[in-house]
């Protein structure tokens, strides 16, 4: 996980070099009901942080997802 700046957005890489995976991932509750997408789009759907700031994303099998913040640049 890259937490990211101010000017520049974070990012969370998961990797796999098995099967499917979930992950779910703590990001702080600055991130509490924001939305993430895929940015190498292999996975499509957008995945959108609880309230306490916890996302479940993850990765298709033999691949890697970049996620990023839907309101992010790129």
């Amino acid at each position: 996980m890259r937490h990211g700046t101010a000017e520049q957005a974070g990012c969370i890489l998961l990797v796999s070099n098995g099967a499917e995976t979930t992950k779910i991932i703590e990001l702080g509750t600055e991130h509490a009901g924001v939305s993430f997408r895929d940015f190498l789009g292999d996975c499509e759907e957008e995945i959108a942080a609880d309230d306490a700031g916890k996302a479940a994303l993850r990765v298709n099998g033999g691949s890697v997802s970049l996620w990023v913040r839907t309101d992010s640049q790129g």
